[in-house]
Protein backbone atom coordinates (compact mmCIF):
# COMPACT_ATOMS: atom_id res chain seq x y z
CA UNK A 1 0.00 0.00 0.00
CA UNK A 2 2.86 2.22 -0.10
CA UNK A 3 2.76 4.25 -3.01
CA UNK A 4 6.78 4.58 -2.88
CA UNK A 5 7.66 1.80 -1.42
CA UNK A 6 11.05 0.21 -3.74
CA UNK A 7 9.41 -3.55 -5.03
CA UNK A 8 11.21 -5.79 -6.54
CA UNK A 9 10.98 -7.37 -10.00
CA UNK A 10 8.30 -10.46 -10.71
CA UNK A 11 10.20 -14.12 -10.29
CA UNK A 12 9.42 -17.39 -10.41
CA UNK A 13 9.68 -19.35 -7.01
CA UNK A 14 12.49 -22.11 -7.09
CA UNK A 15 10.92 -25.55 -5.15
CA UNK A 16 7.32 -23.28 -4.35
CA UNK A 17 9.56 -20.35 -2.48
CA UNK A 18 11.49 -17.32 -3.31
CA UNK A 19 12.77 -14.35 -1.14
CA UNK A 20 12.00 -10.73 -2.31
CA UNK A 21 13.47 -7.65 -1.22
CA UNK A 22 11.28 -4.60 -0.46
CA UNK A 23 11.60 -1.39 0.82
CA UNK A 24 8.85 0.32 2.00
CA UNK A 25 9.65 4.62 2.06
CA UNK A 26 6.10 6.08 3.40
CA UNK A 27 5.87 6.28 7.40
CA UNK A 28 2.67 4.59 8.22
CA UNK A 29 0.67 1.42 8.52
CA UNK A 30 1.46 -0.10 5.47
CA UNK A 31 0.24 -3.69 3.70
CA UNK A 32 2.39 -5.73 1.58
CA UNK A 33 0.61 -8.27 -0.92
CA UNK A 34 1.92 -11.27 -3.34
CA UNK A 35 -0.04 -12.35 -6.23
CA UNK A 36 0.30 -14.33 -9.29
CA UNK A 37 -2.78 -13.42 -11.33
CA UNK A 38 -4.98 -16.38 -9.39
CA UNK A 39 -3.55 -16.30 -6.11
CA UNK A 40 -2.99 -13.46 -3.88
CA UNK A 41 -2.02 -13.13 -0.25
CA UNK A 42 -1.95 -9.79 1.76
CA UNK A 43 0.45 -9.51 5.02
CA UNK A 44 -1.06 -8.12 8.19
CA UNK A 45 -0.07 -4.18 9.12
CA UNK A 46 3.55 -2.89 9.10
CA UNK A 47 4.15 -0.09 11.11
CA UNK A 48 6.49 2.35 8.98
CA UNK A 49 8.47 4.73 11.13
CA UNK A 50 10.43 7.64 9.69
CA UNK A 51 14.21 7.05 8.88
CA UNK A 52 16.82 10.08 10.26
CA UNK A 53 15.98 13.29 9.73
CA UNK A 54 17.75 14.94 6.88
CA UNK A 55 16.69 18.03 5.64
CA UNK A 56 14.31 20.64 6.89
CA UNK A 57 11.37 21.97 5.49
CA UNK A 58 10.10 25.41 5.22
CA UNK A 59 5.96 25.61 5.05
CA UNK A 60 5.01 27.89 2.98
CA UNK A 61 6.12 31.60 2.96
CA UNK A 62 4.86 34.27 1.27
CA UNK A 63 6.97 36.31 -1.60
CA UNK A 64 6.04 39.40 0.14
CA UNK A 65 5.94 40.81 3.70
CA UNK A 66 5.32 44.42 5.16
CA UNK A 67 8.06 45.29 7.57
CA UNK A 68 6.42 45.15 11.22
CA UNK A 69 4.20 42.29 10.74
CA UNK A 70 4.13 38.93 12.39
CA UNK A 71 4.90 36.12 9.89
CA UNK A 72 4.43 32.92 11.45
CA UNK A 73 5.78 29.71 9.12
CA UNK A 74 6.46 26.05 9.95
CA UNK A 75 9.59 24.14 10.20
CA UNK A 76 9.30 20.51 9.88
CA UNK A 77 12.22 18.10 9.86
CA UNK A 78 12.15 15.36 6.91
CA UNK A 79 14.15 11.93 6.00
CA UNK A 80 15.36 11.32 2.87
CA UNK A 81 11.93 9.91 2.03
CA UNK A 82 9.84 13.21 2.87
CA UNK A 83 8.36 11.82 6.29
CA UNK A 84 8.24 13.98 9.25
CA UNK A 85 11.03 12.78 11.68
CA UNK A 86 8.49 12.98 14.93
CA UNK A 87 11.53 11.61 17.19
CA UNK A 88 13.73 14.76 15.93
CA UNK A 89 14.88 16.53 19.16
CA UNK A 90 17.12 18.96 17.96
CA UNK A 91 16.88 22.32 19.10
CA UNK A 92 15.96 24.97 15.70
CA UNK A 93 17.78 28.33 15.85
CA UNK A 94 15.53 30.96 13.31
CA UNK A 95 17.91 33.79 11.63
CA UNK A 96 17.71 36.33 8.47
CA UNK A 97 19.83 38.17 6.64
CA UNK A 98 17.58 41.30 8.07
CA UNK A 99 20.02 42.10 10.90
CA UNK A 100 16.83 43.94 12.25
CA UNK A 101 14.28 41.38 12.22
CA UNK A 102 12.57 40.37 15.25
CA UNK A 103 13.44 36.58 15.54
CA UNK A 104 11.52 34.10 17.70
CA UNK A 105 12.93 31.69 20.21
CA UNK A 106 15.22 28.76 19.00
CA UNK A 107 12.84 25.74 19.94
CA UNK A 108 12.59 22.19 19.68
CA UNK A 109 10.44 20.71 16.66
CA UNK A 110 7.46 18.77 18.85
CA UNK A 111 6.50 15.70 17.09
CA UNK A 112 9.44 16.56 14.13
CA UNK A 113 7.22 20.62 13.36
CA UNK A 114 6.42 23.76 15.18
CA UNK A 115 4.93 26.74 13.87
CA UNK A 116 7.21 29.02 14.49
CA UNK A 117 5.31 32.88 15.32
CA UNK A 118 5.80 36.46 15.75
CA UNK A 119 8.65 36.53 13.36
CA UNK A 120 9.08 40.58 11.87
CA UNK A 121 11.45 41.48 8.98
CA UNK A 122 12.17 45.37 10.08
CA UNK A 123 14.45 46.22 6.97
CA UNK A 124 12.77 46.78 3.42
CA UNK A 125 14.19 44.83 0.34
CA UNK A 126 15.23 41.64 -0.57
CA UNK A 127 15.80 39.50 2.19
CA UNK A 128 15.40 35.55 3.15
CA UNK A 129 15.08 33.52 6.82
CA UNK A 130 17.07 30.35 7.58
CA UNK A 131 16.01 27.65 10.07
CA UNK A 132 18.95 26.13 11.40
CA UNK A 133 19.88 22.97 14.04
CA UNK A 134 23.61 23.52 13.35
CA UNK A 135 24.10 20.46 11.05
CA UNK A 136 20.86 20.90 8.92
CA UNK A 137 19.55 24.06 7.97
CA UNK A 138 17.18 25.52 4.74
CA UNK A 139 16.61 28.97 3.61
CA UNK A 140 13.68 30.66 2.27
CA UNK A 141 13.40 32.15 -1.37
CA UNK A 142 13.99 35.25 -1.76
CA UNK A 143 11.24 37.73 0.23
CA UNK A 144 10.48 40.89 -1.10
CA UNK A 145 9.82 43.14 2.25
CA UNK A 146 7.75 46.29 1.59
CA UNK A 147 7.92 49.32 4.03
CA UNK A 148 5.25 50.00 6.59
CA UNK A 149 2.95 52.87 6.74
CA UNK A 150 4.77 56.17 7.41
CA UNK A 151 5.49 57.42 10.84
CA UNK A 152 7.62 60.29 10.65
CA UNK A 153 9.02 63.07 7.68
CA UNK A 154 12.90 63.06 8.32
CA UNK A 155 15.28 65.53 7.18
CA UNK A 156 18.76 65.07 4.77
CA UNK A 157 21.42 66.49 6.03
CA UNK A 158 21.16 70.65 6.27
CA UNK A 159 24.37 72.75 6.98
CA UNK A 160 24.67 74.53 10.38
CA UNK A 161 25.18 77.87 8.54
CA UNK A 162 23.61 79.57 5.46
CA UNK A 163 24.55 83.25 3.97
CA UNK A 164 21.51 85.25 3.60
CA UNK A 165 20.49 85.10 0.14
CA UNK A 166 22.20 81.97 -0.76
CA UNK A 167 19.89 79.42 0.58
CA UNK A 168 19.83 76.20 2.01
CA UNK A 169 19.03 72.58 0.01
CA UNK A 170 17.55 69.74 1.48
CA UNK A 171 15.49 66.81 1.40
CA UNK A 172 11.95 65.55 3.16
CA UNK A 173 12.24 61.56 3.40
CA UNK A 174 9.17 59.90 4.63
CA UNK A 175 10.43 57.00 6.96
CA UNK A 176 8.17 53.97 8.87
CA UNK A 177 8.43 53.26 12.64
CA UNK A 178 11.57 51.00 11.47
CA UNK A 179 13.44 53.86 9.52
CA UNK A 180 12.93 52.49 6.02
CA UNK A 181 11.81 55.09 3.32
CA UNK A 182 7.45 54.88 2.98
CA UNK A 183 6.09 54.48 -0.39
CA UNK A 184 4.46 57.94 0.41
CA UNK A 185 2.99 60.40 -2.01
CA UNK A 186 1.64 63.37 0.96
CA UNK A 187 1.91 66.71 0.24
CA UNK A 188 4.40 68.31 2.54
CA UNK A 189 4.67 72.20 3.42
CA UNK A 190 7.76 73.93 4.64
CA UNK A 191 7.93 76.80 6.80
CA UNK A 192 11.18 78.46 8.53
CA UNK A 193 11.33 80.94 12.08
CA UNK A 194 12.69 83.54 9.47
CA UNK A 195 9.71 85.68 8.69
CA UNK A 196 10.92 87.23 5.24
CA UNK A 197 12.51 83.54 4.01
CA UNK A 198 11.74 82.21 0.90
CA UNK A 199 9.98 79.24 0.93
CA UNK A 200 9.10 76.59 -1.93
CA UNK A 201 5.55 75.70 -2.66
CA UNK A 202 3.92 72.67 -1.10
CA UNK A 203 4.99 69.54 -2.99
CA UNK A 204 4.44 65.39 -2.63
CA UNK A 205 6.40 63.74 -2.02
CA UNK A 206 8.30 61.54 -5.10
CA UNK A 207 8.56 57.59 -3.87
CA UNK A 208 8.45 59.29 -0.30
CA UNK A 209 11.39 61.79 -0.98
CA UNK A 210 11.76 65.29 -2.18
CA UNK A 211 14.15 67.90 -2.66
CA UNK A 212 12.91 71.47 -1.21
CA UNK A 213 15.05 74.63 -1.12
CA UNK A 214 14.68 77.91 1.55
CA UNK A 215 16.28 81.19 0.87
CA UNK A 216 16.39 82.56 4.05
CA UNK A 217 17.09 86.45 4.17
CA UNK A 218 17.06 87.49 8.14
CA UNK A 219 20.53 86.88 9.88
CA UNK A 220 20.54 84.89 13.01
CA UNK A 221 19.51 81.45 13.94
CA UNK A 222 16.65 80.03 12.01
CA UNK A 223 15.02 76.53 11.68
CA UNK A 224 13.07 75.11 8.98
CA UNK A 225 10.44 72.98 9.78
CA UNK A 226 8.60 70.37 7.40
CA UNK A 227 5.08 69.18 7.90
CA UNK A 228 2.20 66.89 6.17
CA UNK A 229 -0.60 68.24 8.39
CA UNK A 230 -0.28 65.07 10.69
CA UNK A 231 3.65 65.02 11.51
CA UNK A 232 6.32 67.05 11.52
CA UNK A 233 10.18 67.72 11.72
CA UNK A 234 12.00 70.86 12.41
CA UNK A 235 15.86 71.22 11.82
CA UNK A 236 18.16 72.08 14.44
CA UNK A 237 19.72 75.84 14.04
CA UNK A 238 20.73 77.20 11.28
CA UNK A 239 23.33 80.39 11.74
CA UNK A 240 22.34 82.55 8.98
CA UNK A 241 24.89 85.31 8.34
CA UNK A 242 24.86 88.25 6.25
CA UNK A 243 25.17 88.29 2.21
CA UNK A 244 27.71 90.42 0.33
CA UNK A 245 27.99 94.17 0.34
CA UNK A 246 25.35 96.34 -0.85
CA UNK A 247 25.74 99.79 -2.01
CA UNK A 248 22.00 99.70 -3.08
CA UNK A 249 20.78 99.10 0.62
CA UNK A 250 23.55 100.76 2.37
CA UNK A 251 22.74 103.95 3.65
CA UNK A 252 24.47 107.33 4.96
CA UNK A 253 23.18 108.96 8.18
CA UNK A 254 24.26 112.45 9.66
CA UNK A 255 24.81 113.23 13.33
CA UNK A 256 22.58 116.10 13.25
CA UNK A 257 20.14 117.38 10.81
CA UNK A 258 21.68 121.59 10.75
CA UNK A 259 25.04 122.01 11.05
CA UNK A 260 26.76 125.90 11.84
CA UNK A 261 28.52 127.30 9.15
CA UNK A 262 32.49 126.67 10.54
CA UNK A 263 30.93 123.65 12.99
CA UNK A 264 31.10 119.68 12.10
CA UNK A 265 28.81 117.20 12.21
CA UNK A 266 29.29 113.43 11.67
CA UNK A 267 28.39 111.72 8.79
CA UNK A 268 28.13 107.91 9.25
CA UNK A 269 28.03 105.29 6.20
CA UNK A 270 25.99 102.12 7.34
CA UNK A 271 26.61 99.03 5.40
CA UNK A 272 24.30 96.63 4.74
CA UNK A 273 23.45 93.29 2.11
CA UNK A 274 20.91 92.78 -0.41
CA UNK A 275 18.04 92.44 2.62
CA UNK A 276 18.95 94.87 4.89
CA UNK A 277 21.29 92.90 7.11
CA UNK A 278 23.73 94.68 8.96
CA UNK A 279 27.94 94.07 8.80
CA UNK A 280 28.27 92.22 5.31
CA UNK A 281 30.59 90.23 3.87
CA UNK A 282 33.18 91.68 1.82
CA UNK A 283 33.39 94.48 3.50
CA UNK A 284 35.73 96.84 0.76
CA UNK A 285 38.77 98.75 2.02
CA UNK A 286 38.52 102.05 3.53
CA UNK A 287 40.49 103.20 0.07
CA UNK A 288 37.17 102.13 -1.80
CA UNK A 289 35.03 104.23 0.53
CA UNK A 290 34.19 108.08 -0.57
CA UNK A 291 31.73 110.05 1.09
CA UNK A 292 30.08 112.93 -1.31
CA UNK A 293 28.54 116.45 -0.55
CA UNK A 294 25.78 117.97 -3.23
CA UNK A 295 25.14 121.57 -2.65
CA UNK A 296 21.70 122.77 -3.16
CA UNK A 297 22.66 125.50 -2.59
CA UNK A 298 24.52 125.19 0.88
CA UNK A 299 28.28 123.92 0.64
CA UNK A 300 30.90 122.16 3.10
CA UNK A 301 33.94 120.18 3.39
CA UNK A 302 34.63 116.74 4.12
CA UNK A 303 37.45 115.06 6.50
CA UNK A 304 39.33 111.82 5.56
CA UNK A 305 37.42 108.21 6.03
CA UNK A 306 37.64 106.34 8.99
CA UNK A 307 36.30 102.83 9.99
CA UNK A 308 34.13 102.21 12.74
CA UNK A 309 34.25 98.33 12.15
CA UNK A 310 31.76 96.23 11.62
CA UNK A 311 30.78 97.64 8.12
CA UNK A 312 30.17 101.01 9.73
CA UNK A 313 32.32 103.90 8.13
CA UNK A 314 32.40 107.42 9.59
CA UNK A 315 33.90 111.26 7.88
CA UNK A 316 33.34 114.90 9.55
CA UNK A 317 30.98 117.23 7.13
CA UNK A 318 32.39 121.22 8.06
CA UNK A 319 29.50 123.42 6.98
CA UNK A 320 30.87 126.58 4.65
CA UNK A 321 27.95 127.71 2.70
CA UNK A 322 24.25 127.98 4.36
CA UNK A 323 21.45 126.42 2.85
CA UNK A 324 20.76 122.71 2.24
CA UNK A 325 23.83 120.25 1.45
CA UNK A 326 23.17 115.94 0.57
CA UNK A 327 25.51 113.69 1.85
CA UNK A 328 25.89 110.35 0.25
CA UNK A 329 28.46 107.99 -0.55
CA UNK A 330 30.57 105.48 -2.79
CA UNK A 331 31.32 102.25 -2.54
CA UNK A 332 34.39 101.07 -5.05
CA UNK A 333 32.51 104.36 -7.04
CA UNK A 334 28.63 102.67 -7.01
CA UNK A 335 26.61 105.18 -5.51
CA UNK A 336 25.23 104.49 -2.22
CA UNK A 337 20.94 104.04 -2.25
CA UNK A 338 20.39 105.77 0.57
CA UNK A 339 21.65 109.71 1.42
CA UNK A 340 20.70 112.18 3.76
CA UNK A 341 20.15 115.91 3.51
CA UNK A 342 21.64 118.61 6.05
CA UNK A 343 20.61 122.40 6.52
CA UNK A 344 23.86 124.41 6.98
CA UNK A 345 23.16 127.41 8.93
CA UNK A 346 25.38 130.58 9.59
CA UNK A 347 27.53 131.13 12.39
CA UNK A 348 28.21 132.95 14.63
CA UNK A 349 28.18 137.18 13.52
CA UNK A 350 31.80 137.86 13.12
CA UNK A 351 31.20 141.34 11.06
CA UNK A 352 27.65 143.64 9.76
CA UNK A 353 26.74 144.53 6.01
CA UNK A 354 24.97 147.56 4.98
CA UNK A 355 22.63 147.03 1.84
CA UNK A 356 20.64 149.09 0.53
CA UNK A 357 22.25 152.45 1.02
CA UNK A 358 21.94 155.12 -1.89
CA UNK A 359 24.35 156.95 -3.82
CA UNK A 360 22.81 160.20 -3.50
CA UNK A 361 19.37 161.27 -2.02
CA UNK A 362 17.45 164.47 -1.45
CA UNK A 363 17.30 166.17 1.98
CA UNK A 364 14.58 165.39 3.57
CA UNK A 365 13.34 162.15 1.70
CA UNK A 366 13.35 159.22 4.11
CA UNK A 367 14.94 155.82 2.98
CA UNK A 368 15.96 152.53 3.83
CA UNK A 369 18.64 150.35 4.27
CA UNK A 370 19.35 146.78 5.67
CA UNK A 371 21.54 145.61 8.05
CA UNK A 372 22.80 142.02 7.93
CA UNK A 373 25.16 140.26 10.93
CA UNK A 374 27.68 138.41 8.83
CA UNK A 375 29.89 134.72 9.48
CA UNK A 376 33.32 134.13 8.73
CA UNK A 377 31.96 132.62 5.69
CA UNK A 378 29.51 135.86 4.88
CA UNK A 379 26.45 134.09 5.24
CA UNK A 380 24.03 135.75 7.40
CA UNK A 381 24.28 135.03 11.31
CA UNK A 382 20.52 134.25 11.95
CA UNK A 383 21.02 133.29 15.06
CA UNK A 384 22.48 137.21 15.92
CA UNK A 385 20.44 139.04 18.20
CA UNK A 386 21.65 142.17 19.28
CA UNK A 387 20.54 145.82 19.07
CA UNK A 388 21.50 147.93 16.01
CA UNK A 389 21.43 151.34 16.59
Amino acid sequence: TDGNAALPTPAMLTNGMGTFAVTLKTAASQTLTARDGTLSKQSGAILVGSAAASSLVLGTIPSSATAGLALDFSVTAKDTFGNTVTGYNQTVTITSTDNSAELPAPSSLPSGTKTFTGFQFRTAGTRTLTASDGTLSVSSSPITVNPAPIASLVFGSIPAQDTAGEGVTFSVTAKDAFGNTANSSVPVIITSSDSEATLPPAAQLVNGTKSFLVIHNIVGNKTITASDGMRSVTSSTISVIPGPVSAANSMVTASASTVASGSSITATLTTKDAYGNLNPSGLPALGQIAFTSTASPGSGTLGPVASSGSGVYTATFTGVKSGSVTLGATISGVAVGNSTGVTVQGGAATSLALSGVPASITAGVPFNVTVSALDVQNNVATGFADTIQ
